[in-house]
C-alpha cells in the first residue's frame, strides 16, 4: 500500500466517523435499523488507527521528537475544534436537547 491508498482510506474513515456522530446521537429519534448503522460505523476509529500505525511504521523518521510533533499536531486540531464548535454548541444549547441538525445549529451559532 502507498501513501496516496493509505490517504483515501483513511479519508473514507473520516468520513464514516462523521456519519456515526451524526446519526448516532441520545435523543434521536432515527428508526432502529438507521441507529444501528450509525453504531456499525464505529469501525471507522479500528481503520483509522491500523492505517496510523501502518504509517508510522514506514516513517523514515521515527525519533521521540517525530512523535511528539505528530502529537502535539493532534492536539493543536482537537483544542482548536473544541473552542470553536463544542463547547459554543454546548453553551448555545444549555442543558436542553438541540432541535434539528446539530451541526447546523453550531454553525449557525459559530457564524452569528
Amino acid at each position: 500500500m502507498n501513501k496516496k491508498t493509505t490517504q483515501m482510506i483513511k479519508g473514507i474513515a473520516i468520513l464514516i466517523m462523521i456519519m456515526h456522530h451524526f446519526i448516532v446521537i441520545p435523543f434521536s429519534e432515527l428508526p432502529y435499523l438507521v441507529t444501528l448503522f450509525g453504531y456499525a460505523c464505529k469501525i471507522c476509529v479500528a481503520i483509522y488507527a491500523v492505517l496510523s500505525g501502518y504509517g508510522y511504521f514506514f516513517a523514515k523518521e521515527k525519533t521521540v521528537r517525530y512523535g511528539l510533533k505528530k502529537i502535539w499536531g493532534l492536539l493543536q486540531i482537537y483544542w482548536l475544534s473544541l473552542f470553536t464548535l463544542f463547547i459554543p454548541a454546548a453553551m448555545r444549547g444549555g442543558g436542553k436537547r438541540l432541535r434539528g441538525s446539530w451541526l447546523c445549529n453550531c454553525l449557525v451559532f459559530c457564524l452569528t
